[in-house]
């Protein structure tokens, strides 16, 4: 498990069996994207069937953010993992539809 603050941001991800959960927790409005995208790499190295990113306490997303997840997510999808999103809300989930993610992995509710 990997739990990592950058600037205001945590990222906690969480290897169970085949799957993978993403957590971003925190305001994502002033982060260096290049790190949060080395810490993702490391899931992609060995690409798990299932991944999920909980987004249930992102509080701000920014385009850098979402840039770095979009860039994630059609790496994984190259390699057949099946990726789902829940827990978007507010700004964040305004950002994500503003932004069309939601045509590149299914969003779930909270």
């Amino acid at each position: 498990m990997s739990n990592k603050p950058s600037q205001g941001l945590v990222l906690n991800i969480r290897h169970e069996l085949d799957s993978v959960t993403v957590s971003l927790i925190g305001d994502g409005s002033n982060i260096f994207g290049q790190r949060i995208r080395d810490e993702l790499t490391g899931v992609t190295t060995h690409p798990p069937k299932h991944v999920v990113f909980d987004l249930s306490e992102l509080t701000f997303i920014n385009s850098v953010l979402v840039g770095v997840i979009v860039e994630f997510v059609v790496r994984l999808q190259r390699e057949g993992t099946k990726l789902e999103l829940c827990e978007a809300k507010g700004q964040v989930l305004e950002v994500l539809r503003n932004c069309n993610v939601e045509r590149l992995l299914r969003f779930e509710k909270a």
